[in-house]
């Protein structure tokens, strides 16, 4: 892979003297010039798992480390690339700034990546193999305590074991994680991100407003009233989710499903325990709902009308395309439901 002409490809022997030993670091050799040296540029990269959790280094902390550790190498800071509130662990997650580091270190427009420890760098082995294959051409790869040689047996093992060693802790969290929520489950306990809707932020103390309207919810259902009606309703009553959302028909049946409205806790779909206190809803009604909803066909098959529908997603919102218009949803900028 060609260097770019700014950042050119790291000559160790140059910038360390003929012996591989002292000599300036923050030169490097530029072949493209018959072997003149210029200053090594050094990316940093910053990342936080979660905002606000005071346990782990801030970005802005983590950056000004790095700053230091580049000027202990006598080099030029590149470009800063922040991630905060992404994990590295898990593959569902995109980093844009940590793809936009691995573009300039693939194409040569940096000359490596200072970060402040390799767990902010990935937690992610096969991630860690993407960098060392980049580092074919001599990249420089530091964090607060060392370098790692990537184009070494040694300095390559000695950055796998730091991956390794985050993936496993990782790993190990995740596991403590779900058994610790696996526990609760049994216990009655909640296990929400979000405050479910008729219920206090505890999850396990009724918010009699927002029952009211459940049970409604489920009368309506139960005596054979459509859907995109009672979805129509709550909307222009001004009846929101428990984030502050309107009503859709998949929420709606999210809502009257949950196993929680009849005092079960479910855990990964499975009922495990059951909460204090008078339920919402009855078992028996619950247990009818379920039977409702099982009941009912599922989807419709492909038309010529609507080739496609629910199989192709908006490359903007990701969101599947469907081709059945309703009158509640947002019409398109020229105020047509269809296309």
């Amino acid at each position: 892979m060609a260097a770019h002409p700014c950042v050119p490809d790291v000559d160790r022997r140059a910038a360390d003297g003929p012996d591989g030993a002292g000599g300036d670091q923050s030169r490097i050799s530029d072949p493209s010039a018959g072997g003149a040296t210029v200053t090594l540029i050094l990316d940093i990269y910053a990342r936080v798992s979660r905002l606000g959790d005071d346990r782990q280094r801030s970005t802005t902390g983590q950056v000004e480390d790095c700053e230091a550790r580049v000027g202990e190498r006598g080099a030029e800071v590149g470009e800063v690339h922040i991630d905060s509130g992404r994990s590295a662990w898990n593959p569902r997650v995109r980093r844009p700034d940590w793809e936009r580091l691995m573009t300039r270190l693939e194409t040569g427009a940096t000359g490596g990546v200072v970060v402040f420890d390799m767990a902010r760098f990935s937690r992610r082995p096969i991630e860690g193999e993407r960098l060392i294959l980049a580092a074919e051409r001599g990249l420089v790869v530091l964090d607060s305590e060392g370098e790692y040689d990537l184009t070494t047996a040694n300095g390559r093992k000695a950055f796998r074991d730091q991956l390794n060693a985050a993936a496993y802790e990782s790993d190990r969290l995740s596991t403590r994680i779900k058994r610790g929520k696996r526990l609760k489950a049994r216990r009655g306990e909640s296990n929400h991100t979000h405050r479910p809707f008729g219920f206090e932020p505890d999850g396990l103390t009724v918010r009699e407003e927002e029952a009211a309207v459940l049970r409604e919810m489920v009368r309506r259902v139960l005596t054979g009233e459509n859907q995109d009606h009672i979805v129509i309703d709550l909307n222009q009553r001004g009846v929101t989710t428990s984030t502050g959302g309107e009503w859709s028909r998949e929420s709606l049946k999210q809502l009257l499903l949950r196993p929680r409205n009849a005092g079960r806790v479910d855990h990964l779909g499975e009922v495990v325990g059951e909460m204090p206190g008078e339920p919402i809803i009855d078992v028996d009604t619950w247990e009818r709902l379920t039977a409702l909803f099982a009941a009912r066909r599922r989807g419709r098959p492909n038309s010529e009308t609507y080739l496609c529908s629910g199989l192709v997603f908006c490359g903007y919102c990701h969101t599947a395309l469907t081709g059945r218009p309703r009158k509640y949803l947002r019409p398109y900028p020229d105020g047509e439901v269809r296309r």
